[in-house]
């Protein structure tokens, strides 16, 4: 496990995190790849590349295919609940979670009324978001859950390469910036899967 109150166990040295962080095209399971990715060898910059194992269901996608299963990960799920609910609703989350082709996220528990008077506004009602998820707040959350799997001590926009602030763009014009018709319902069916 991680230790939370320190980062340096984190990121590409550590062969956990370091998978997560890892961009499906590459198989960090072999321990060439895993060393050129550490040492930025060329064709191993990882830095402006979005599809990571992280945002994928079990820390798998298809390098041929990387727009099916991209931000279905049960860990994403849990970071979002994290965020935007309660954060023991992230417990709710199990591993298949993530299963996009079987088990939506799970939803927040409903507040019987008689403890609604006690319980504190999560984010998303302080945000009005009415139980809607939204392109920015998955975003917002891939950006959270690539951040802290990294060893940075204190927010900064790039880190180690990593454009934050680019992957935050990147995955809200996955799901605004499309045209085709065949692309605007993938990113419809996953907005809907997000919100079951």
């Amino acid at each position: 496990p991680l230790i939370v109150k320190s980062r340096a166990d984190r990121g590409l040295p550590n062969d956990i995190t370091g998978c997560l962080l890892c961009p499906i095209e590459f198989n960090w399971e072999h321990l060439q790849v895993r060393a050129d990715i550490r040492a930025s060898k060329p064709g191993f910059d990882i830095s402006d590349n979005y599809f990571l194992t992280c945002l994928y269901p079990k820390g798998y996608g298809i390098p041929d295919d990387m727009e099916r299963f991209f931000l279905c990960s049960s860990l994403l799920v849990k970071v979002y609940k994290s965020i935007f609910t309660v954060p023991s609703s992230a417990k709710d989350v199990s591993e298949d979670d993530g299963d996009r082709e079987n088990v939506p996220p799970a939803k927040a528990r409903k507040i019987s009324n008689s403890r609604k008077q006690t319980v504190k506004c999560n984010v998303a009602s302080k945000l009005h978001m009415n139980d809607k998820v939204t392109p920015r707040s998955i975003a917002y959350a891939a950006v959270q859950l690539h951040f802290n799997l990294q060893t940075a001590d204190r927010w900064l926009e790039i880190y180690g390469g990593f454009d934050y602030r680019g992957l935050y763009n990147y995955i809200i014009n996955f799901f605004e910036d499309v045209h085709e018709p065949a692309t605007k319902k993938h990113a419809q069916d996953l907005l809907n899967w997000w919100s079951m």
